[in-house]
């Protein structure tokens, strides 16, 4: 017979999933670094016998309402379900429980940013209206290092050859040692390109992104000064390019290609298999960032989100007070699930 419950604490089920068939993305440790006053990481575990589908997310306290209603999203990053099974009977009745479950706790809305290496967004199909978001690019490390290069572009390999040239060092910081020089490069980086307040992170956050044991950072130096860096995610097979900036007078150096490039190869000698750079700021073919990123790989993969009103009548509701609290929120037609959050 089936069982299910929501916990707080997951990480020994991921284990069952093998290096293959999980990430950094869906362990507590990472998720916990998103928690609030409002939300809480909870998993959703469905299990019978060795079969097994878990469901972690974000649980955060819906405003606007006076009874004790939630929505839950997956936190920054990728995430949504995995499952060690493909038997369809087992995946609908997961779902199917999942979803009568949320109404029974007051989950009105939920929104997901799926893996696009696991290709996980089928897991959720039945419960969730699926769209393709835009597309990523990843490294594939099982190659040899000439072989990885030569799959750079031209473009992006003379830029890593003129980095080299500009004397350009590279610092792999497993302990965190220069934190805050990274800090302090990608704080000022995302003013620089007015980012949205969503990439900004509070002290809070970025302490304890230092404590992550599948993190670590990496920095590129000219002479005395620190003119780029990243903290990049390494967890079984997979790694992802996570947080990152450099300093606009030193661009001409090309820091960010060798950056790239180098801890590709660091993380194939430590045996991981493939490192997702991650996608454009939009969806658009034409997104400088992605171009960017197709300079160090062809593979690309699909990034898919997903959108559930589990209460159409209480997510009314609140979309409603979110509305007249202040009439010229005209967004009220936003395609954002969550708008009333803003």
């Amino acid at each position: 017979m089936p069982e299910y419950n929501f916990t707080q604490y997951w990480n020994e089920d991921l284990v069952k999933f093998g290096k293959e068939h999980t990430d950094v993305y869906f362990t507590e440790d990472y998720i916990k670094l998103y928690e609030s006053d409002k939300s809480v990481a909870e998993c959703f575990v469905y299990s019978d016998h060795e079969k097994k589908f878990l469901f972690p997310y974000l649980k955060t306290e819906v405003p606007w309402s006076d009874a004790k209603l939630y929505d839950i999203e997956s936190q920054y990053g990728y995430g949504g379900p995995l499952a060690n099974t493909e038997d369809l009977a087992f995946l609908a009745d997961a779902q199917t429980c999942l979803h009568k479950t949320f109404i029974e706790k007051g989950i009105i809305g939920g929104f997901v940013r799926f893996h696009p290496l696991l290709q996980n967004e089928s897991l959720l199909a039945k419960i969730f209206r699926i769209e393709f978001n835009r597309k990523t690019v990843a490294i594939d490390l099982t190659k040899d290092e000439a072989t990885i290069k030569n799959e750079f572009s031209s473009m992006n390999q003379r830029a890593i050859r003129k980095a080299y040239k500009s004397g350009l060092q590279v610092i792999i910081d497993p302990l965190f040692e220069h934190f805050e020089s990274f800090k302090q490069i990608y704080v000022n980086t995302m003013r620089r390109v007015n980012a949205h307040d969503f990439y900004f992170f509070d002290d809070v956050y970025f302490e304890e992104l230092k404590k992550n044991k599948n993190a670590y950072l990496s920095l590129i130096k000219k002479e005395n000064v620190f003119i780029a860096a990243a903290v990049f995610f390494k967890n079984g097979f997979y790694a992802h390019y996570h947080l990152g900036g450099s300093l606009a007078e030193f661009q001409s150096d090309k820091p960010n290609n060798l950056l790239f490039f180098e801890n590709a190869i660091y993380l194939k000698k430590n045996d991981c298999r493939i490192l997702h750079l991650g996608g454009g700021t939009d969806s658009s073919e034409e997104n400088s960032l992605l171009q960017f990123k197709r300079g160090f790989s062809k593979h690309e993969f699909h990034f898919y989100i997903g959108k559930a009103v589990f209460n159409r009548l209480e997510y009314d509701r609140v979309c409603r007070a979110w509305h007249l609290e202040d009439p010229e929120k005209h967004l009220l037609d936003s395609p954002n699930l969550l708008k009333y959050r803003t």
